[in-house]
């Protein structure tokens, strides 16, 4: 089979299971937001959520001058060693614009990963390079997957604590 075919053929699966196994209604959250006069809408994913469908938070609007993500981990150091800094809702209104603040997350939670985990296109994907827990959901562990070749966040066998 030519390459050009088996690349088509593995996104055609890749697209049918991403969009037909994890539904979920996208709404821009920047038709409903005006922003102050010099800055613009945009619309944001990339925070740190429990509530995770098919890796992405539910989007959120913000306001930017340069219309990029705002970061508050960026310049942060009040992690303690062991942990990392992500980015969490701290003041999100309907029609009005999502204000973030850093929280420190655990590296490596407790338990351990499942013997033989499963994965689905619903699953929140991260990366164990390096091997880290701290953007996978309470109670989740970042476990690699032989059957997808890939890391995702499965919940925690044998875990006390989160």
């Amino acid at each position: 089979m030519p390459h050009s075919c088996f690349f088509v053929l593995i996104f055609a699966v890749a697209t049918f299971s991403t969009t037909h196994s994890c539904r979920f209604a996208y709404k821009n959250p920047c038709d409903t937001v005006k922003c102050p006069v010099g800055l613009s809408c945009f619309s944001d994913t990339s925070y740190y959520c429990d509530e995770r469908l098919g890796g992405i938070c539910k989007p959120v609007a913000t306001c930017t001058a340069d219309g990029n993500a705002v970061d508050p981990c960026q310049g942060y150091n009040g992690c303690s060693r062991g942990s990392t800094c992500v980015k969490v809702k701290d003041n999100c209104q309907a029609d009005a614009p999502c204000v973030f603040k850093p929280q420190c997350n655990v590296n490596i939670r407790a338990g351990s990963c499942p013997e033989t985990p499963h994965a689905n296109s619903c699953d929140n994907f991260c990366s164990q390079s390096p091997k880290s827990d701290h953007f996978c959901q309470k109670g989740a562990k970042c476990c690699f997957s032989k059957s997808m070749a890939t890391s995702f966040c499965t919940a925690a066998v044998n875990a006390t604590a989160s």
